[in-house]
């Protein structure tokens, strides 16, 4: 058992550290004429490679949600002690990577030239969106604009007789206008999977997947306690419906749905920021693509 358990925590282990690789590959080796600054005491050092505790403590903070969905506390010695190791073996292998050329190789610098795009562009977007806000104010204008948008689907409880002939369906529908159970003479004559709890379908909504339009027209047409005519479905049986109650169809509250709507609003406005940006580029850039290579 303990052997499964340590092979548990070392896969989840192996699966944190895939996260600090952006980190790990991201110090740069200080070459000999630089200094570089370091947060707190010096933690490690490989050759001109260093690392201060703020720093490395900084970089376990990030690591911190991932971790808490593998129940690893990062405060934890012997997870610090690994991280760190991850850390220095990569910064070693990059180390010799370096000596032995591989740096200079074309596929590399051309690969490294498209993360420092991506890695650029990344960083404009992140300072010029950091300052967005959504006030309360647009949250109320956004819900009062939208409510149907947050109206909650109908549910209804239905129970079903379904039947292979009209006339046994006129039979049954005669003993349920004279008072019989609907729930005892489906149990006794219904057809369906649902026989065998009184033809109750429980609490539904809208799914045409489930039920064919004819079905959900009548059922959703219904009042509580009504009991449909008959009608035959596309499966060519006869149904008998009766609605026991409903529920839903209510627009949410505002305060249910607040913190949804302002993510939402957020995301557009960072959206809207982002294209403002990329139009501003365009027109101190040239742009040239040929289209006719695209098809």
């Amino acid at each position: 058992m303990k052997k499964i358990i340590k092979g548990v925590i070392g896969v989840s282990f192996i699966l944190l550290l895939s996260a600090c690789q952006n980190f790990t590959t991201s110090k740069k080796p200080i070459e000999a004429s630089e200094e570089k600054k370091i947060q707190g005491p010096l933690l490690a050092q490989v050759n001109n490679w260093r690392i201060g505790l703020e720093d490395f403590e900084k970089e376990l903070k990030a690591l911190e949600p991932l971790a808490k969905q593998q129940n690893i506390d990062i405060n934890n010695y012997e997870f610090k002690r690994r991280v760190l190791n991850e850390l220095v073996r990569n910064v070693l292998l990059a180390e010799e990577a370096k000596f032995r050329g591989l740096d200079k190789e074309a596929d590399f610098i051309e690969a490294l030239d498209n993360y420092k795009q991506r890695l650029l562009a990344q960083k404009l977007v992140e300072e010029e969106t950091v300052d967005i806000t959504v006030t309360e104010a647009e949250i109320e204008e956004f819900y009062e604009r939208n409510k149907e948008f947050f109206r909650n689907p109908e549910e209804i409880k239905v129970r079903e007789i379904v039947v292979n002939s009209e006339s046994e369906a006129k039979d049954l529908y005669i003993r349920l206008l004279q008072g019989e159970s609907f729930s005892s003479l489906a149990t006794q004559y219904s057809v369906a999977d649902s026989k065998d709890k009184g033809g109750d379908l429980g609490y539904i909504s809208y799914d045409p997947s489930k039920k064919f339009k004819k079905f959900w027209e009548i059922a959703l047409a219904l009042d509580k306690g009504e009991v449909s005519n008959i009608f035959k479905g596309e499966d060519g049986k006869f149904y008998i419906l009766k609605v026991e109650d409903k529920r839903g169809g209510k627009i949410a509250p505002l305060s249910e749905v607040k913190e949804k709507i302002r993510e939402a609003l957020k995301i557009d406005k960072t959206n809207k920021r982002i294209e403002e940006l990329i139009n501003s580029a365009k027109q101190k850039s040239e742009v040239v693509i040929n289209e006719d290579l695209l098809r």
